[in-house]
């Protein structure tokens, strides 16, 4: 639908960024050694489906600038309350600025907001949904496809690498079983990395019933409100 260039870095000032933080992070240091490219960053808002009605949803994207064709990584990220911290929203946050800077080692850079965030933070976030995930994020890249081929000065290949941690690491895994079982046409996933996420979900709530104290109950809250919303759980007084 729409496309905001929201700056650029040049690789001086992506090295810099990664010198402060493999102080703390050494293992970021094999990243920091490819970085090529100046990089450009753009939020996007994209077509997508929910309920069975068409809607505009939005993500974040990076790219290097620099002529040749690239791969694509889509970032799945963890769990977030806040429309103020949706990665288009808050494209500055570190954690953000850390994958837009991944696009400088030669990367196309993919990272949707999720429904109900950004551009969609009207509605609620169907929060642990897989369908409502799948669909967002296949269409986060499509939209990407579109802005590559007809706007940007870059390719895109046909190779595709998605990961993601918490409720990403979930999402990551729930897409890698969808392109593999139904999408393996349209994308050519070449890895998958998922981190930490409650693949289980039963197994998740039986762990969950069975303490006595359970420290971040708003965990329990949004899958409540996610699934009373999306019609799961119908047993309601």
């Amino acid at each position: 639908v729409s496309f905001e260039k929201k700056g650029s870095y040049f690789p001086n000032t992506i090295k810099d960024f990664y010198s402060v933080l493999t102080d703390d992070y050494p293992e970021i240091q094999p990243i920091a050694d490819e970085v090529k490219y100046a990089i450009d960053i753009y939020t996007i808002t994209y077509k997508t489906k929910f309920d069975g009605q068409e809607l505009v949803a939005s993500g974040l994207v990076s790219v290097p600038v620099s002529d040749g064709t690239y791969p694509v990584i889509s970032f799945q990220n963890g769990t977030n309350t806040l429309n103020s911290n949706a990665p288009s929203v808050n494209p500055n946050y570190t954690l953000y600025q850390l994958l837009e800077t991944i696009a400088s080692t030669g990367f196309i850079i993919s990272v949707p907001d999720y429904l109900g965030f950004g551009a969609s933070n009207s509605m609620f976030h169907p929060y642990l949904d897989k369908e409502s995930t799948i669909q967002s994020v296949t269409d986060m890249l499509r939209a990407v496809d579109e802005l590559v081929s007809n706007h940007l000065n870059i390719k895109k290949s046909d190779d595709l690498y998605i990961t993601g941690y918490s409720q990403g690491g979930w999402a990551t895994m729930t897409l890698q079983k969808a392109i593999e079982t139904g999408l393996s046409d349209e994308f050519k996933l070449k890895a998958s990395a998922c981190g930490a996420g409650p693949y289980d979900l039963n197994l998740v709530n039986d762990y969950v019933l069975a303490q006595t104290n359970y420290p971040m109950p708003y965990y329990i809250g949004y899958i409540f409100n996610s699934y009373i919303k999306l019609g799961d759980i119908n047993n309601l007084p």
